[in-house]
């Protein structure tokens, strides 16, 4: 048994065919995302802060709150992702998973005590014009 289509439903179909799909990110979605890194870095400081106080063992780290604090906010920033990806395009909302690299950064600084290179500073200063740039271009479109 054959579906029929009709010519509406025909033309219908092409016309699909042959529109853009122009979808343009929120602000909201990059607000989620940018919330997104900066929990997901506090996460990664404190699986390291977990490992420092556990002495490195893998035994302890387990009974370390820390560790689950961690996994917490892994969860909740993988939950404000996938609302940010609902909102915009995955192509400009994932750029800024780049910003976990600041974040992470500015935490080893004030939490670790350790020392970024300039070397290391200017890449940072890097990621940032390329989201300025992402961003722009996702506003305008293009």
């Amino acid at each position: 048994m054959k579906n029929k289509i009709s010519k509406k439903q025909k033309s219908i179909i092409k016309e699909k065919k042959n529109e853009k799909h122009i979808i343009r990110t929120s602000k909201a979605a990059i607000i989620l995302v940018i919330i997104c890194t900066l929990l997901t870095s506090l996460g990664q400081l404190s699986y390291k802060l977990a490992l420092t106080k556990s002495e490195n063992s893998i035994v302890r780290v387990f009974f370390n709150p820390l560790l689950y604090l961690g996994l917490f906010l892994y969860f909740i920033g993988a939950l404000l992702l996938i609302a940010a990806l609902k909102q915009g395009e995955l192509s400009t909302i994932y750029s800024f998973i780049a910003l976990g690299f600041i974040w992470v950064s500015f935490f080893s600084i004030k939490f670790l005590n350790e020392r970024i290179s300039v070397l290391r500073w200017a890449g940072i200063l890097l990621i940032i014009i390329g989201l300025i740039l992402i961003t722009y271009r996702s506003n305008k479109g293009g």
